[in-house]
C-alpha cells in the first residue's frame, strides 16, 4: 500500500502543494528530518509546514477483491484539525468493490503531526492516495517462479509527548510470523534488545519480511507496544511517543478547545495522583487551587471564592452528582485512575452550567484502555481497591473498579466497649464502585455508559452526654448512599456540526438520627438529561445551543426541634426541650433550563463569548434569566488579557429550606453578579503565571427569620446580602516527564449582612491569606518525591461571652458575642509523598508513603468550652498522619 499526499492550509488564500512522498504503511520519513524554520529568512513571513503522517492504519483488504486478485487505489481528501486528528474524509476518485469504504475507515483513524503556520498549529486538508496491492503475486496465475524476498529495515525514534528524545529507552523487536517459507538473503529473524542513541534513534536492519512485535520500555513511562508488518525489501521509518505513567494520552493528543470561561483550571491525572497530602485522590487535589479556601479538619467542603459549600455544584460527565467525598473528605467517591481530567471554574463560568453562585467542578471520566487487558490492586491504611479494564473487540472497551474501607475493622479492634463511654455498632465504613463501557464504532460516533455508586455508614452508642447536654445521648446514626446510571452519545454530523446527548437516573438515600430528638429519612430519585448542539460557522464564529432538565422525586420524613440556623448562626443553644416539628411528605421538583451561546473570533487572538441562560424552578415558581459575557485577547503571543461579567441564580438553600412544614416555600432565588479581570503570561515553554481580580455582589441570601406571615412563622427569608472581592496569583510549571508544580496565593475578603440594618460581618469561612506550594519531581530509578505546603488565615469565630443556667434543662446556655468577631490562629502544614516503582516482566509494583503534617503542627480548629463556658481551650486538627500504600499493576 502506498499513498501520495498534497497539502492545502485552510487559513491560506493559495493552495500550497507539498512535494509528494511515499507512505508505505509507515510514519513518514519527514519525522526524522530537522523541523522547518518558523519563518522565511528572506521575507520574514511565517513558513507554512504541511502535516506529517505519524500513525498509519492498515486498511482491511475487501474479501471479494482479494479472492479475485484485484488491486485498486482510492484518492481522498483528509481534513486534519489543529491537534493532528482526522475530522473528515471525502473520496475524490472512488474505486468501488469495497475499496472506498475500507480506505475511508483506515484514513479516519490516521494521526498526523499538525500543520504549522510559523509555530502555530493550524487545520489543514491533505490529498492522500491509498493504494491496495497484493503482497504476494500468485505463481499459479503468472506461471513464473516467485522472486526471493529481500531483507527489510526498521528505523525509528522514541520521544516523549513533548517531542523530547528518550535515549534511556529500551527497544525489543520480536518476530511473530514470516512471509511464506522462502529463505531471505542476508536477513536475521529478530535482533537482540538494544538501547537508543543520544538522539533517541534506533535501527533494526536486515530483518526477514514478516510481522514483528515491538516493545519500548523506559523508566517513568508506560510501556509502548505495537505490531509492525515489514514487506519484502521495505525500509520503514517510525516515530514512537511514550506517555508518562498515570498521564492521559488522549487528553494530550486530542487537545482542548480554547477556554470559554474567564478562568478554567484543569488538573491532569499525573498531578492529581501525585500531590502530597491527598493520598493520590483526584477530587481532594482541587482544594489546592487558587480561590479555594481551606476547609476545617478533614472536611470535604469546597469553599470557592468566599461562598458557602452549598453554593458550588459538582458534575460527573456533565450530570449532577449528589456528593463528592466519603465521610467528609477522607477520600472521594470515584477511582482517580478512571478520570480523564478535572475542570475547576471558580467563577464566571459559561451558560452550560447553572444553579451555583460559587464555582463549578466538572469531572470527566476517561475511556477504558483499548490496547490490552489491564488490572491492578491498591492497598493502603484506609481501604483496598481494584481496577480491571480491557478492550472487547475493535470498537468496545470496558473498565470496572471497586473499593472498600476497613476503618471499621481497625476501630473496633482499637476502641473496645467501655460501658459508660461509647462503642460502635457499625464503625465508619464506606465502599464505592464504577463501571465504564465505551463503544466507538467510528470517528463520528461514540457511546459511553457510566454506572457508579457509593455507600457510607456509621452507627455508635454513647452512655455519656454529648457536649455536657443530658438531652443528647444514646444512639447516633449516619448513612448515605447513592447509585447512578448515565448514558452519553456523541455524534459528529459533519466537520463543523456536533451533538452531545447525556441522560441519567438513579437513587439517592440519606438516613440520619441524633439522639432521640432529630431524625431524617430522605429518598430522592433523580431524572436528568442534557443535549447540546455545536455549529462552527467558518472560522470566525461558533454557536452552541442546548437544554438540560433535572427532575427529582422526593420522599422524606423529618423530626427535629423548632429551631432554625443558617450560616453565621449556631445550634449551641439547643436544650432538648424545644417543640418538635414532624413532617412526612412526597413531592416532585422540576428544573428545566435552556441556553444559547455565540462565540465570535473577529481576529485570531480575540475571543468574545456571549450567552444567555433561562432556568425555571417549579417548587418556588421562580424563573432565572442569566446573561453572561466573557472576553479573552492574546495581545501578543504568550500574553492574554481576560475579563468577564455575568448573572448567576441559585436555588434558595437546600431542599429543607423550602419544605412547607419545615421551611418557607415562598423563598426567592439567590443571585450573584460576578465581575473578573485578569491576565495570563507564558514565561517559558512550560512555565506560566496568572493574576486575576474578582468581585461578587450577592443578594437574596437565605437567612433565618422570626417574623410571622399570615399567623405562621416565616422561619427563612431572602433578606441577606454580601460581597466578596480579592486577587488570585498563580505560577505553574506544567507537567513534564520530570517535574510539575505550582505556587498559588489568594488575597480575599468575604462579608455578609444578615438583615437590613444589621452590621456587616465576616463570612464563616473568610480567609484573608491562602498560600499553597506544590512540587513533585521524578528522581530516576523509579523514585518520585513531592512536597505540599499550605498556609491560610484561621476561620472567623463567634466568641462565647457568658452563660445562663437553665434549671429546667439542667444545662448552662451560652451567651454569644458579636458574630465572627474573633479569628482562629494561622494554619500551616507541610505534607510529603514518596513513590517507588519496580517494573517486572508483566507486573509493576508501586510502594508509596504519603505523610500529612510532617512537622506535627498543632493547628487550632475551634474551641472546646467548659460545661459552664467559664473556660475554653483549643481543639486541634489532625497530627502527623502517615499513610503507606502498595499498588500491584498488570
Amino acid at each position: 500500500m502506498d499513498g501520495r499526499i498534497a497539502f492545502r492550509a485552510r487559513s491560506a488564500v493559495l493552495v500550497v502543494l507539498a512535494a509528494p512522498w511515499l507512505c508505505s504503511g509507515i510514519a513518514s520519513a519527514e519525522d526524522s528530518k530537522e523541523p522547518a524554520p518558523a519563518q522565511d529568512e528572506s521575507t520574514g513571513e511565517p513558513n507554512l509546514v504541511p502535516p506529517v503522517l505519524e500513525e498509519y492504519i492498515k486498511a482491511d483488504y475487501p474479501e471479494e477483491a482479494l479472492a479475485a486478485g484485484i488491486e485498486a487505489a482510492v484518492l481522498a481528501e483528509i481534513d486534519v484539525d489543529e491537534s493532528g486528528l482526522v475530522t473528515d474524509v471525502r473520496v475524490k476518485e472512488p474505486a468501488g468493490q469495497g475499496f472506498d469504504e475500507a480506505a475511508v475507515a483506515a484514513m479516519s483513524r490516521f494521526v498526523f503531526r499538525p500543520a504549522l503556520l510559523g509555530q502555530t498549529p493550524i487545520a489543514a486538508t491533505v490529498l492522500y492516495r491509498y493504494t491496495f496491492f497484493l503482497s504476494e503475486p500468485s505463481t499459479a496465475s503468472t506461471g513464473q517462479a516467485q522472486a526471493e524476498p529481500a531483507a527489510a529495515h526498521l528505523l525509528g525514534r522514541v520521544e516523549t509527548m513533548e517531542s523530547a528524545p528518550l535515549p534511556g529507552a529500551k527497544v525489543s523487536v520480536v518476530r511473530l510470523s514470516g512471509q511464506g517459507e522462502m529463505p531471505t538473503a542476508g536477513c536475521t529473524g529478530e535482533p537482540p534488545p538494544f538501547s537508543l542513541t543520544a538522539q533517541g534513534a534506533f535501527e533494526a536492519a536486515k530483518l526477514c519480511p514478516g510481522t514483528y512485535s515491538v516493545d519500548v520500555v523506559a523508566d517513568g513511562y508506560k510501556t509502548y507496544s505495537t505490531v509492525e508488518e515489514l514487506n519484502d525489501g521495505e525500509t520503514r521509518e517510525v516515530l514512537y511517543r511514550l506517555e508518562l505513567e498515570s498521564s492521559i494520552y488522549e487528553a494530550v493528543v486530542r487537545g482542548r478547545k480554547p477556554p470559554r470561561e474567564v478562568t478554567r483550571r484543569e488538573i491532569s491525572r499525573r498531578e492529581i495522583t501525585r500531590i502530597p497530602g491527598t493520598g493520590g485522590d483526584a477530587l481532594r487535589a482541587v482544594q489546592n487551587m487558587p480561590g479555594m479556601a481551606r476547609a476545617a479538619g478533614i472536611s470535604g467542603a469546597l469553599i470557592v471564592r468566599g461562598s458557602s459549600p452549598g453554593d458550588s455544584r459538582y458534575f460527573f460527565d456533565e450530570l449532577t452528582t449528589p456528593l463528592l467525598y466519603h465521610f467528609g473528605g477522607l477520600t472521594s467517591i470515584i477511582n482517580s485512575d478512571l478520570l480523564e481530567r478535572i475542570d475547576f471554574f471558580p467563577g464566571n463560568y459559561d451558560v452550560r452550567y447553572s444553579g451555583a453562585t460559587g464555582g463549578i467542578v466538572e469531572v470527566t471520566p476517561r475511556a477504558p484502555a483499548t490496547d490490552r487487558f489491564h488490572a491492578y490492586l491498591d492497598l493502603d491504611l484506609w481501604d483496598a481497591g481494584a481496577l480491571v479494564e480491557t478492550p472487547i473487540g475493535e470498537h468496545f472497551s470496558v473498565a470496572v473498579s471497586g473499593r472498600r474501607s476497613y476503618i471499621d475493622l481497625l476501630l473496633n479492634a482499637m476502641v473496645p466497649d467501655s460501658g459508660g463511654g461509647f462503642s460502635f455498632v457499625v464503625a465508619p465504613r464506606y465502599y464505592d464502585y464504577q463501571l465504564i463501557a465505551d463503544y466507538h464504532p467510528s470517528k463520528k460516533n461514540n457511546v459511553r455508559l457510566f454506572c457508579y455508586g457509593s455507600s457510607d455508614k456509621l452507627v455508635f452508642v454513647t452512655g455519656e452526654d454529648v457536649g455536657e447536654n443530658p438531652n443528647f445521648s444514646g444512639r447516633f446514626n449516619f448513612g448515605v448512599q447513592f447509585h447512578q446510571l448515565q448514558l452519553r452519545y456523541d455524534h459528529r454530523f459533519s466537520k463543523g456540526v456536533t451533538n452531545s446527548l447525556n441522560v441519567g437516573s438513579g437513587i439517592w438515600l440519606t438516613d440520619a438520627s441524633f439522639g432521640p430528638q432529630m431524625t431524617l429519612d430522605w429518598t430522592t430519585v433523580p431524572i436528568m438529561g442534557r443535549n447540546e448542539l455545536e455549529i462552527d460557522v467558518k472560522k470566525h464564529a461558533t454557536v452552541r445551543v442546548g437544554f438540560d432538565v433535572e427532575a427529582y422525586w422526593n420522599r422524606y420524613t423529618f423530626r427535629a426541634p423548632d429551631i432554625f440556623a443558617v450560616e453565621g448562626e449556631s445550634f449551641g443553644d439547643v436544650t432538648g426541650k424545644e417543640d418538635l416539628i414532624e413532617t412526612t411528605a412526597k413531592r416532585w421538583e422540576l428544573r428545566p433550563g435552556w441556553y444559547a451561546q455565540l462565540e465570535l473570533r473577529p481576529i485570531e487572538p480575540l475571543r468574545l463569548i456571549a450567552g444567555v441562560r433561562v432556568d425555571y424552578y417549579t417548587v418556588i415558581n421562580e424563573l432565572g434569566l442569566d446573561p453572561r459575557l466573557v472576553a479573552r485577547w492574546e495581545i501578543v503571543p504568550g500574553t492574554t488579557l481576560k475579563g468577564g461579567l455575568g448573572l448567576f441564580h441559585q436555588y434558595p438553600g437546600d431542599s429543607v429550606e423550602t419544605l412547607g412544614d419545615f421551611g418557607n416555600p415562598n423563598l426567592e432565588l439567590v443571585s450573584a453578579v460576578h465581575y473578573s479581570l485578569g491576565a495570563e503570561q507564558r514565561l517559558w515553554e512550560n512555565i506560566e503565571v496568572g493574576v486575576e481580580g474578582f468581585y461578587k455582589d450577592l443578594s437574596n441570601l437565605v437567612v433565618s427569620s422570626q417574623a410571622l406571615v399570615k399567623g405562621q412563622p416565616e422561619r427563612y427569608s431572602n433578606e441577606g446580602t454580601g460581597k466578596v472581592y480579592g486577587l488570585e496569583f498563580l505560577i505553574k510549571h506544567r507537567p513534564t516527564d520530570r517535574f510539575f508544580g505550582w505556587i498559588s496565593y489568594t488575597l480575599m475578603r468575604s462579608k455578609r449582612v444578615d438583615h437590613p440594618g444589621d452590621a456587616e460581618r465576616l463570612f464563616d469561612f473568610d480567609q484573608t491569606h491562602i498560600l499553597t506550594i506544590v512540587a513533585s519531581a521524578v528522581l530516576g530509578r523509579g523514585w518520585e518525591a513531592g512536597l505540599r505546603f499550605r498556609l491560610a488565615s484561621g476561620n472567623p469565630d463567634t466568641p462565647v461571652v457568658g452563660s445562663v443556667y437553665d434549671a429546667d434543662a439542667d444545662i448552662y446556655m451560652p451567651v454569644y458575642g458579636r458574630v465572627n468577631s474573633e479569628r482562629l490562629p494561622m494554619f500551616h502544614q507541610l505534607d510529603l509523598r514518596v513513590d517507588k516503582n519496580w517494573k517486572l516482566k508483566h507486573l509493576k509494583v508501586v510502594v508509596y508513603v504519603d505523610v500529612q503534617n510532617i512537622y506535627n503542627q498543632k493547628n487550632p480548629e475551634g474551641y472546646d468550652y467548659q460545661y459552664d463556658y467559664s473556660h475554653r481551650v483549643y481543639f486541634r486538627g489532625l497530627p502527623l498522619v502517615p499513610s503507606l500504600g502498595l499498588k500491584l499493576e498488570y
